[in-house]
């Protein structure tokens, strides 16, 4: 199953998960049937169960099959749940969004912040920064899962005003163009509703709740030299994060 368009070929996880999320859309896989199981998926597509696994997982994300062990995968739904899913496998992923999605920029500039701004990102009324505005979208749909607006100091503008495919985060390019880095970050989410300049952009109504998250970037010296503000309407992005509690009385 190679890849098609002159891009990178997905993995063939992905490529698998595509193949099967058609038979389940043409209904090759009806609703209420069950999936082949591990074993003869990976007859059919010569691959490995590892990766007939992280098929099935990305399915399963999308709200097309329910999987339960010992009974099999059972179809569900013919169409996407529409969530974009992250799952976490380091505490330093919270700061970036994966390479399965792209920012699609609309607008660069300087401005300054208002009151209610500055309230948001805790900094300085009247506080010069610029700004990168835009859309994220995942690889599976064009259907968007987030505005950002990205406030970087002033100084780092050269350095980000050339093209970018959308995925590498502006933080990153500010440590490989000037060898400023991230020591300390400050992360804050909470409950919002999309307003009627979002609402067109992200095709949702006004008022849709929404979950709100700020995402300030701190050098060695302590200064805030990016701060983000991301906003997702519900139903369309998800963090799942799992994590491992030591017995006690363990080293």
């Amino acid at each position: 199953m190679p890849g098609q368009g002159s891009g990178p070929t997905p993995p063939k996880y992905r490529q698998i998960a595509r193949a099967l999320t058609r038979d389940i859309e043409d209904g090759t896989y009806p609703i209420g049937t069950m999936l082949p199981g591990e074993a003869e998926l990976s007859e059919m597509y010569q691959t490995s169960r590892f990766t007939i696994r992280e098929a099935l997982r990305n399915i399963s994300d999308l709200g097309l099959v329910a999987r339960r062990r010992g009974s099999g995968t059972k179809v569900v739904s013919t169409k996407p749940a529409g969530a974009f899913i992250y799952r976490l496998s380091s505490t330093a992923e919270i700061l970036k969004y994966p390479t399965e999605t792209r920012r699609e920029n609309l607008f660069t500039g300087l401005m300054h912040t208002d009151p209610d701004l500055a309230d948001k990102i805790n900094c300085p009324i009247g506080k010069t920064w610029y700004r990168i505005s835009g859309i994220r979208r995942s690889d599976e749909s064009d259907l968007p899962i987030s505005w950002s607006d990205i406030y970087v100091l002033p100084e780092f503008e050269p350095f980000l005003a050339t093209d970018e495919d959308g995925r590498s985060p502006v933080y990153e390019r500010i440590e490989k163009a000037t060898g400023v880095s991230v020591i300390d970050a400050e992360i804050r989410i909470f409950a919002s509703s999309i307003d009627g300049r979002l609402a067109t952009l992200l095709k949702v109504a006004v008022g849709t709740p929404a979950l709100s998250i700020v995402r300030r970037y701190l050098d060695q010296d302590g200064r805030n030299f990016e701060t983000t503000l991301t906003v997702h309407p519900e139903k369309r992005f998800e963090y799942s994060m799992q994590l491992h509690r030591e017995p006690l009385g363990s080293e």
